[in-house]
């Protein structure tokens, strides 16, 4: 879990699809507030080894998972991006070239005060 004004901490999503032949990939976070903030590939990376993750729940509890490696990504938050507590929710577009868009469902983090 996340504390609110944390930064430094790396934030990674699971699509489950091989991100290998991504041509732009852009990361959207919209906060509590209403307000969001959108990262691209400059930023944002695909994670390239199989990890343990441990993944928050509706419920607030977390459950480890695995992540394959090219099927994640890894964004390392930067200062002013959680500066509040409540429900941010992620989402992932993920171009492959002209033909091909993937658009993951929205990914609730909760920030704790």
């Amino acid at each position: 879990m996340l504390n609110a004004g944390e930064y430094g901490k790396i934030l990674r999503i699971n699509t489950g699809y091989d991100l290998s032949g991504a041509t732009a990939i852009s990361l959207s976070v919209t906060r509590p507030d209403g307000s969001s903030f959108v990262r691209d590939q400059n930023d944002v990376s695909i994670g390239n080894s199989t990890i343990q993750a441990d993944v928050q729940q509706p419920d607030g509890s977390t459950v480890q998972k695995t992540f394959a490696a090219g099927e994640y990504v890894e964004y390392t938050l930067q200062d002013g991006d959680i500066p509040d507590s409540g429900r941010y929710r992620a989402k992932l577009q993920v171009d492959f070239g002209p033909a091909q868009r993937l658009i993951t469902v929205s990914k609730v983090i909760h920030v704790r005060g």
